[in-house]
Formats: structure tokens, sequence, C-alpha cells
């Protein structure tokens, strides 16, 4: 419920709001997946390249959220 008390039903929505709402969803949630995917793969890199002893020169750290 939003804070007025009135809730717009969905025809009453602007078709452009509804699927830029959807589509932005969507678009967030397969960024942070695959932002997961890249964490995981670094923490990899990192674990396989630790017997040279200089492991952090080879870390990227994670690019930041816009």
């Amino acid at each position: 419920m939003s804070l007025s008390g009135y809730v717009p039903t969905f025809k009453e929505r602007r078709p452009f709001e509804v699927s830029f709402v959807v589509y932005f969803h969507f678009h967030e949630s397969k960024c942070e997946q695959q932002q997961q995917e890249e964490v995981v793969q670094q923490l990899n890199t990192q674990f396989l390249e630790i017997d040279d002893g200089d492991a952090h020169s080879s870390y990227t750290s994670p690019p930041a959220l816009n």
C-alpha cells in the first residue's frame, strides 16, 4: 500500500511506466548475478595464485556500482 492510501490499478498505470519498472528490476537482478559470478571467479583466481606469495598483485577489486 502506498503512503497516500491510493493504489493505482494496473490499467491506470501508464504502460511505459510498468514495462520500465519490470525491465529495470530484471536488469538489476541480471547485473547482481553477473557481479556475484565475477567475485567468485576472482576468489578462485586468488586461491590458485596463492602459491606465488604475491596473490594480491593480480587481484582486481569488483567495479563500483553506479
